[in-house]
């Protein structure tokens, strides 16, 4: 899993690293190979979309997930100055990953902002997974780790609604590459060029992955193929 993410993560950085987000999203998802790349490279113009303030051509991980059961052994993060320490519970790509974006505290309290994954105080712990299994995946554990924190508003919850959506993007970019269903994704992918929109997007989306034959793509695509329902859901909730 590592081998093809680092790889993978080699040719991004010298393919897509320095294209807009959406041009940034085709491309990664055409050199992605399997689900959790695809995932990844939509996953990464969707970060720049949200805080377009992160500019560097690395890979950002947005880690918002923390354990908040009564006694847990791993505590959420909280904040003394620019300090931070505690835990996030989910980390995308956590082998490759160079910055952590993340959220200390909630409501109108809360504070945004980077801390970079190769410090001292943070430790990266990555575990198996059986969703997007070629993904890899982990936990965050930071001590007094040093956050610079974003200057000015933050729309966070904008997340919401670009991470589908350049996902859809990638995978579209995907399937044109492979030869699988081409001229439908492609004139999705020019329909969205001109005009986005995420309803629109997810009905074609969905359409696609519900004529895919079962083998799909990837080696667990019977499992992975929920990501897209997953977010179908929510999507049409709205």
């Amino acid at each position: 899993m590592s081998e093809h993410e680092r790889e993978f993560y080699q040719r991004w950085l010298q393919e897509a690293a320095e294209l807009p987000v959406f041009e940034m999203a085709c491309r990664g998802g055409e050199l992605a190979g399997s689900p959790g790349l695809i995932f990844l490279a939509g996953y990464q113009a969707a970060i720049r979309a949200t805080f377009p303030m992160l500019k560097e051509p690395i890979w950002y991980s947005f880690a918002v997930t923390e354990d908040r059961s009564p006694n847990s052994t791993r505590p959420g993060v909280t904040r003394s100055g620019n300090k931070v320490s505690g835990h996030k519970t989910w980390i995308a790509a956590v082998d490759q990953v160079d910055v952590l974006v993340i959220k200390v505290g909630s409501g109108a309290e809360a504070v945004y902002g980077t801390v970079k994954a190769a410090e001292p105080e943070v430790t990266l712990s990555s575990r198996d997974a059986r969703f997007l299994s070629d993904m890899s995946q982990g936990s965050a554990e930071f001590r007094a780790a040093n956050l610079v924190q974003f200057e000015g508003s933050v729309n966070a919850k904008a997340f919401g609604v670009y991470e589908p959506y350049y996902i859809y993007i990638a995978f579209l970019a995907h399937l044109v590459a492979a030869g699988i269903a081409a001229e439908a994704a492609q004139l999705a992918l020019d329909q969205q060029a001109r005009q986005q929109n995420l309803k629109s997007l997810d009905a074609e989306v969905s359409r696609l992955v519900n004529a895919m034959p079962k083998t799909g793509i990837g080696e667990n695509w019977a499992v992975d193929q929920s990501l897209f329902t997953m977010y179908s859901k929510g999507i049409q909730a709205r």
